[in-house]
């Protein structure tokens, strides 16, 4: 009798597993459809969720029967993953989808201030450093141009004089 009994809670727990496969599915799909760029890398990802879900079963197989493989335990992964699909699949996909949406939106949000902030401080600071460029190197040689024009005005108004003289 007391193998019986292991043998109901061991598949038991091996539907958990499928239960757990069927919301990492689900995982995937939301991912898959809120961001577009990864449908580019769709094959690496079928890939890592496949090797998840195998490393998932190998896990709780380990646990529950310490790796003495029966036909129910592959029997209650399907059998928990369908149990799962056909009845909150839906409603936990919505709610994946909500909260992946809404993290990735409020990541890129988030990215757009930054650049916004920092392109409105890469003006600042050009703007400070062209100030300080004039100041440093256009108003002195506008000063020495006014003492050479005052210089030149002297000299000039000197020689008309010297003309005004002769004639």
């Amino acid at each position: 009798m007391d193998f019986f009994v292991e043998d109901i809670v061991s598949f038991y727990v091996t539907v958990y597993g499928g239960i757990l496969i069927g919301v990492l599915f689900d995982f995937n799909r939301a991912i898959k459809k809120n961001l577009k760029f990864i449908n580019v890398f769709t094959g690496i990802f079928d890939i890592i969720f496949w090797l998840i879900v195998t490393t998932i079963s190998f896990i709780i197989i380990n646990k529950v029967e310490s790796f003495d493989l029966r036909y129910y335990h592959f029997l209650a992964l399907f059998i928990g993953f369908l149990f799962y699909y056909f009845t909150i699949s839906k409603f936990i996909l919505k709610v994946l989808d909500f909260i992946i949406h809404t993290f990735f939106d409020f990541i890129f949000k988030t990215i757009k201030y930054i650049l916004k902030i920092s392109e409105g401080f890469y003006y600042i600071l050009v703007y400070t450093l062209h100030v300080l460029y004039d100041f440093i190197f256009f108003i002195p040689t506008l000063l020495k141009r006014d003492r050479k024009s005052k210089r030149n005005k002297k000299e000039r108004n000197r020689i008309n004089l010297k003309i005004k003289k002769r004639v």
